[in-house]
């Protein structure tokens, strides 16, 4: 609408015609209207000609992202992909679409920052996608598909400028989350890691017991067996604590 809108007063402003007119008062108002209609006219075409307002559906998105062999077509697919976060989290559960999900992981985040797809929502569904990604994908490709979804949550927060407390709260949500997905299966092992987490919003300022806090996660995780959390779960909290650790000890 906002696009409309400018498309609106810059029309406006290109065939305005003077105010001041030798032509009789009909005559006039017969080429106001006139150009009202042309303006709307023009105004519409502009909206529907803009690609970034054309993915209504899954299958728009994946031919363009299929064709995004150039960097003028990738820029249009990144574009499309961008204003339409709710077609990318359909995409990360279609079978097979290897790059295509590849795409919808590695744009998300950004959708994330920019405040078009909820926060808890991401980790959510990302969460949902460990755990069910054998069933999406080859078995010779399962591990680098793993792998891949555990570096997108593990860096989540330190691929984005966020604050120390906004870090921590998104360390809930992933605990939160997991354990929502069946990552983390034990009630009691998940309210602990969570009890740890809180604390430490409570004490922001003290950067070292926080330190101290991520630490004990790490060893928790790691040493804990298959009962309690998968290892894909365990792979991604410890690489999420190990990079808020790097960013804390940097700031010392």
């Amino acid at each position: 609408m906002l696009y409309l809108t400018n498309t609106l007063s810059y029309c406006h402003a290109k065939f305005r015609w003077p105010e001041s007119t030798s032509c009789n008062s009909f005559v006039y108002g017969e080429m106001k209207r006139k150009r009202t209609f042309t303006i709307f006219f023009l105004a519409l075409f502009s909206l529907f000609s803009t690609t970034s307002l054309l993915a209504l559906d899954k299958a728009t998105l994946l031919a363009k992202i299929a064709a995004a062999d150039t960097p003028v077509s990738a820029q249009e697919a990144y574009n499309l992909a961008c204003n339409n976060p709710d077609i990318l989290e359909e995409i990360l559960f279609i079978k097979g679409g290897t790059i295509e999900r590849s795409w919808a992981l590695a744009i998300l985040p950004t959708c994330v920052q920019n405040k078009k797809f909820p926060q808890e929502r991401f980790l959510r569904s990302v969460s949902k996608l460990l755990a069910t990604i054998e069933t999406l994908v080859d078995p010779s490709i399962l591990q680098n598909k793993r792998l891949e979804i555990i570096s997108i949550l593990g860096t989540f927060s330190s691929e984005q400028p966020c604050s120390l407390t906004d870090s921590l709260s998104s360390l809930v949500l992933m605990l939160n989350s997991f354990y929502a997905e069946g990552l983390i299966k034990d009630k009691s092992f998940h309210e602990n890691l969570q009890g740890k987490v809180k604390s430490s919003l409570a004490a922001v300022a003290d950067k070292q017991k926080i330190i101290k806090v991520l630490e004990s996660i790490i060893k928790e995780t790691t040493e804990q067996d298959a009962r309690l959390l998968t290892s894909e779960a365990a792979s991604a909290l410890n690489l999420y604590c190990n990079n808020m650790i790097n960013q804390l000890s940097d700031q010392n």
